[in-house]
């Protein structure tokens, strides 16, 4: 899918040299830790439908979405059980989930997502516990995502709007 983007010609000594890209909310986003991402469509997924969005979202049941991903929305099925309809799945290239984390770096759930036949995206979290048998952290009981927080989602959409064409003058 194309992003929106801003560009500028860059000139050295009066020769151009380059293009650079900038870096805006159409193109990026700041996810549920505080950190820059390159990013679009952009879908953030929350236990509530009860939150505010942020300039730039709109609410779309129990997420917030930017404009190229409006036609996606978020049900939540059960305690930690959200499903999101209307895309065709994960983005195809690039991050395509995140988490929220603590302080320290470590997630705060635990998370299983998958997508279905019909493009639906599943994703479950539940509360960590460490298996000692297989010295690893895995799923145990289902919670709902944390309080203020958000599941950063790129989602990979249709796109619906018509080709852009120069008007002739």
């Amino acid at each position: 899918m194309p992003t929106r983007s801003c560009v500028s010609q860059i000139m050295k000594y009066g020769r151009f040299i380059g293009i650079a890209e900038f870096i805006t909310s159409a193109n990026s986003t700041i996810d549920s830790n505080g950190f820059l991402k390159a990013a679009s469509p952009i879908f953030r997924l929350f236990a509530s439908d009860d939150v505010n969005p942020d300039e730039g979202f709109i609410k779309s049941g129990f997420a917030h979405v930017n404009d190229e991903a409006k036609n996606a929305y978020a049900k939540k099925i059960a305690v930690g059980h959200y499903e999101i309809h209307g895309s065709l799945g994960f983005a195809k290239d690039g991050w395509y989930i995140t988490l929220p984390e603590d302080a320290n770096g470590n997630k705060k759930f635990f998370a299983d997502y998958s997508v279905d036949e019909n493009n639906i995206i599943t994703i479950k979290t539940y509360t960590k516990k460490f298996d000692t048998d297989r010295c690893e952290t895995v799923a145990n009981d289902p919670i709902d995502i944390t309080k203020r927080r958000w599941i950063d989602v790129r989602l990979h959409m249709m796109i619906n709007d018509p080709p852009y064409k120069q008007s002739e003058e």
